[in-house]
């Protein structure tokens, strides 16, 4: 009794000190979550079923297909009780974490401890990359029930206990809601059900358990989904694959049976690692299905433990140095230096926010469209989803510039700017403008087709056409310029009045360029924060307009505000100086 003890307080030591090293990792990485449309709605859908309302499902990037609501549900019900995003954030940290530290357990089962090390190193590299960690989103939630299929499949394969069947079912119907992709873990775990055990009760719960499940909960959703993929070219095989891929296994039981014990679980894990990659493609290629890297989530738990089951191949001696080579590479993924090259995140909000408040009178949700920064949108959108106030523009024609610089750069600027720390080594500098050579309270969005020419609309900033709910940004529909067909080129009129003449430094957002000028003088000038930038001279009152373009590339939609970035003048030479000695490539990368 006394060496078991000894044995599980050796175990419990070891998985506590697994899951503290992966979640230190995991926080090093991300320790706030990004800004990102996608996230930003999911926040807003899930505050609009937090205080009572409909709880709607996110649309994916396969048309017609919804993500699941477990996690939006989840986030309702934790703003419900007062839990902030932040603490939110932390848990599905933890649980991945959690999958990391159970694959490498997994490994270390298999082909002892040094196996597990390095499963756990690239574990804990590659469920995160899947999830685009450290975005708060469903694809988060995914990590940990991939984790469980796999490692289901594997016990249920070396025990044939009950209890492995139901997890599989379980990990299937949590990763559906982490993305529908993840449907394609179903086919296979019932084929290798079929494969790796005789008990009749696992085989129907792996085959019949999911449908239970992902009817439970989320049914409109799960029905919904499930008539798009039996709409799609080959959608319809995708529910004869589960009870087909269930015989197919059981005639290949034999071949299974005949191979050593030890190398079984190997080749349920490469079952695990191929099928679903195979399968997407197959979609991708037969359905024109469109094909993300964070589709294939389903296919990386299998092949980090296969990772680590590679060292069994290496000299005893090699090993240890083999696995401490590869923690030091994903360690070294791990930039702990100055990084401006990032999104904003929800903490560069709540900061920004209370400074404003403080010494500009005036809330971030509030600022609206006179708001210039880069992805500004993101800004205000979020802290309308977190602050309760109502949108509002300044409508006393002034914008207010909010950019990221070195803090040393930042403390040096003039007194028209405010700097506010963000977090690791980063900062914030803003102003207010009070006289912006870009009329801040309308502009022309025009879009032009193959078909016909160019159709404009006028956008004022408390235009209601132009507004979406709260968490969503403001946008023109291509309905609304032109019917003609597809949208080639979105273009912006900006109206321009040079108030005290000289020149101006126009910031543009990603993805737009200069078009052409009338009655001032407009030409692209040397890119400032890793953007293009335009450079606008004029005489002393001249008022002109400028016009900037976009490829449309298939959007349906573009920005009902202005797509510039900042408007900076003369007296703002120091933080342009600031800005190209730090390197422009460095400062708002993605």
């Amino acid at each position: 009794m006394e060496g078991t003890a000894a044995w599980w307080k050796h175990d419990a030591f070891r998985i506590s000190l697994s899951l503290a090293l992966a979640f230190a990792y995991l926080w090093l990485s991300g320790p706030a979550p990004p800004l990102q449309d996608d996230s930003i709605q999911d926040f807003s859908l899930a505050r609009q079923c937090a205080e009572g309302g409909a709880c709607y499902a996110h649309g994916t990037s396969i048309e017609g297909l919804s993500q699941g609501r477990l996690l939006l549900v989840l986030i309702a019900a934790s703003l419900r009780v007062g839990v902030s995003v932040h603490a939110q954030h932390l848990l599905l940290m933890a649980l991945t974490a959690v999958a990391v530290v159970v694959l490498a357990e997994l490994a270390r089962s298999l082909a002892g401890m040094w196996a597990g090390l390095v499963t756990g190193a690239l574990a804990v590299w590659a469920l995160p990359a899947a999830a685009d960690h450290p975005l708060l989103w469903n694809p988060t939630l995914a990590s940990l029930p991939l984790a469980l299929v796999t490692v289901s499949c594997v016990q249920l394969a070396r025990t044939e206990q009950l209890r492995w069947a139901f997890g599989v079912v379980v990990g299937i119907v949590a990763a559906y809601h982490g993305h529908v992709v993840n449907l394609v873990t179903w086919p296979v775990a019932a084929t290798l059900a079929g494969m790796t055990t005789n008990r009749r009760a696992a085989q129907a719960i792996v085959v019949l358990g999911p449908a239970a499940g992902l009817l439970a909960f989320d049914t409109a959703v799960f029905v919904s989904n499930c008539a798009t993929i039996l709409g799609s070219p080959i959608g319809w095989m995708f529910p004869l694959a589960i009870p087909a891929g269930l015989v197919v296994g059981m005639r290949l039981r034999h071949r299974l049976v005949a191979q050593p014990e030890s190398r079984r679980p190997r080749l349920v894990l490469a079952g695990l690692a191929g099928a679903p990659a195979l399968a997407l493609g197959l979609g991708s290629v037969v359905a024109d299905m469109p094909i993300e890297g964070r589709y294939f989530a389903a296919a990386l738990p299998a092949l980090a433990v296969l990772g680590g089951l590679t060292l069994e191949w290496a000299p005893a001696r090699a090993r240890p140095i083999i696995s401490a080579l590869a923690v030091l590479v994903v360690v070294s993924r791990l930039d702990l230096g100055v990084d401006l090259d990032r999104m904003w995140t929800l903490a560069d909000v709540e900061r920004l926010d209370r400074d404003l408040r403080e010494h500009r009178g005036l809330p971030l949700a509030q600022l609206g469209t006179s708001i210039r920064a880069p992805d500004g949108q993101n800004l205000v959108n979020m802290a309308r989803v977190l602050g309760p106030e109502a949108p509002s523009r300044a409508g006393d024609g002034t914008t207010t510039r909010i950019l990221p610089l070195p803090p040393a750069a930042c403390a040096e600027l003039g007194d028209d700017w405010r700097c506010v720390a963000l977090g690791w080594r980063s900062s914030a500098a803003w102003s207010i403008n009070r006289a912006p050579w870009i009329d801040p309270a309308r502009f022309e969005a025009c879009a032009s087709s193959f078909e016909q020419r160019e159709s404009c609309v006028v956008v004022e900033v408390d235009d209601p056409r132009f507004d979406r709910p709260m968490g969503y940004p403001r946008v023109v529909e291509d309905e609304q310029l032109t019917g003609a067909g597809p949208v080639e080129t979105w273009a912006q009129r900006l109206s321009v009045t040079a108030g005290d003449g000289g020149y101006r430094w126009v910031i543009l957002a990603r993805g737009w360029s200069l078009r052409d000028a009338q009655g001032v003088e407009a030409e692209l000038g040397e890119p400032l924060f890793g953007r293009t930038t335009v450079r606008i001279s004029a005489e002393r009152g001249a008022r002109g307009v400028v016009t900037i373009e976009q490829f449309a590339d298939g959007g349906v939609v573009a920005p009902a505000t202005p797509s510039i970035v900042a408007e900076l003048g003369p007296a703002d030479e120091q933080l342009v100086a600031a800005a190209r000695e730090a390197g422009s490539s460095d400062l708002w990368g993605r």
